[in-house]
């Protein structure tokens, strides 16, 4: 079992070394700073956050245990939130149900993150209805961290315009919105679906077969973003620049000037120190701007 658990570590390492090295134009992003929301919420009492983990997280069925999102959940104290606030939702792979007026998400382990990505939006989907019919005047932030951000995003863009409206902004953070740019062989692919690891999963599958249609599938996502944004919707793509899991270039929309489509943009975008860290993809959680962006948009208008 130690051999093969090596094994596994090793291999994945093997397959984070084939991801393609992007460099983006370092001075399009100097300086950039979140921008205000144009659309503030009248109230947060009825102002929902959903937090998503990314692919390998795992939960044990409690509402906050396992919710995460530390810092951010922290600094909502300004704004009238507490560290365990009811309105703090915690997304689960696995779905939930209402109790006693309250969320509570199913249990689920590291291999259910890997599950398809369209049963992973629809339970998210299930997730916004549930609240929604306990609480009709529900609005909701989706914040999503890595896979957990493909997911919020995914769901936006493709549920029906009565769930739309409900939704005032999405976050995504280091997530893979354009795929993968991991180039595996097919060989180490079949080693990691064998050996039961999530990184040779359904969902790590799909998100590599994506890069392979990388424009047409820009195009997509930059048209739904711009819908997102004409429907009142609070749209931020923010990406590490050091990451070295998840690329800039699939984790931060951009367009075709290189500037950013969304309220979003690369952090630590600094082009004397471009060496790529495990870290960085966590650190994105800790980052200030991001923090006070999230703050702002759901801070009451005056």
């Amino acid at each position: 079992m130690k051999k093969n658990g090596l094994l596994i570590i090793i291999l994945t390492f093997v397959l984070f070394s084939f991801t393609d090295i992007i460099h983006i134009k370092n001075e399009r992003y100097e300086g950039h700073r979140p921008i205000l929301p144009p659309e503030s919420v009248t109230s947060n009492r009825n102002l929902y956050f959903v937090f998503l983990h990314g692919i390998d997280s795992w939960c044990d069925g409690s509402p906050f245990a396992n919710m995460g999102f530390e810092n951010i959940r922290r600094a909502m104290s300004v704004v009238g939130y507490s560290y365990h606030d009811n309105r703090f939702l915690l997304y689960s792979y696995m779905g939930g149900h209402i109790e006693n007026g309250n969320w509570v998400p199913y249990p689920y382990t590291r291999k259910n993150t890997g599950q398809s990505l369209y049963l992973s939006v629809y339970q998210l989907e299930q997730l916004i209805e549930n609240i929604t019919q306990a609480n009709p005047e529900a609005r909701f932030i989706l914040v999503g961290h890595s896979l957990g951000g493909r997911i919020a995003l995914d769901f936006v863009s493709t549920t029906h315009p009565e769930s739309r409206k409900k939704i005032h902004g999405v976050i995504t953070l280091n997530s893979p919105l354009m795929g993968s740019t991991i180039n595996v062989p097919g060989i180490l692919m079949r080693i990691l679906d064998a050996s039961g690891s999530v990184w040779g999963s359904t969902a790590v599958k799909e998100l590599i077969y994506e890069s392979r249609f990388y424009q047409d599938f820009l195009q997509l996502r930059t048209s739904s973003i711009k819908q997102l944004q004409r429907d009142g919707i609070q749209v931020a793509t923010f990406s590490h620049y050091k990451d070295y899991f998840v690329r800039s270039k699939t984790s931060c929309l951009i367009d075709a000037e290189g500037d950013p489509l969304t309220a979003g943009f690369i952090l630590n975008n600094n082009p004397t120190h471009s060496k790529y860290r495990f870290n960085s993809h966590l650190q994105i959680l800790d980052d200030q701007s991001v923090i006070s962006y999230i703050v702002t948009l759901a801070s009451p208008s005056p």
